[in-house]
């Protein structure tokens, strides 16, 4: 299981009780890659979709095309 997500810092003023982000975008982005591995069979929906540990031989499927 893997994602990726963007954080995004930005600073804020903070004038007496007023708390605003300021005025001027400058921010500074970064990007989060979060993986997990999960143990064979545990995960069935990725099984049925053939993303998890399963290869496809490409030269097989050209075959079947030409056909």
């Amino acid at each position: 299981m893997v994602e990726t997500f963007e954080t995004l810092l930005r600073t804020w003023s903070i004038q007496g009780r007023s708390v605003r982000p300021d005025h001027r975008m400058v921010a500074h982005s970064g990007f989060i890659t979060v993986a997990r591995k999960i143990e064979s069979g545990l995960w069935p929906a990725a099984q049925a979709a053939g993303s998890v540990g399963e290869s496809t031989d490409i030269s097989e499927e050209r075959e079947d095309d030409e056909r």
